[in-house]
């Protein structure tokens, strides 16, 4: 599944560095709880990051599956940004 995920400025979210290109992988994916979050239209990552200089976007793919409780905000255990 494609979607979109959105970053503190230099690809940090919640503290993990991420990067372009890379495949990245965690134990569990909870919405709100752990793995990575994303969402499925890019408008929808301005609910959780604002568009602004302290903010980056980038194009996902989830390599595993998606959870979601809303069809909107997704997660996964493994990620390629």
């Amino acid at each position: 599944m494609k979607g979109y995920k959105g970053f503190e400025k230099g690809l940090v979210c919640r503290g993990k560095q991420y990067a372009e290109n890379t495949v990245f992988e965690e134990d569990k994916a909870e919405i709100c709880s752990s793995g990575m979050h994303f969402c499925e239209l890019p408008h929808q990552v301005f609910e959780h990051y604002s568009p602004g200089e302290n903010h980056e976007f980038a194009e996902v793919e989830a390599l595993d599956e998606a959870f979601t409780d809303d069809n909107r905000k997704y997660c996964t255990k493994k990620l390629k940004v």
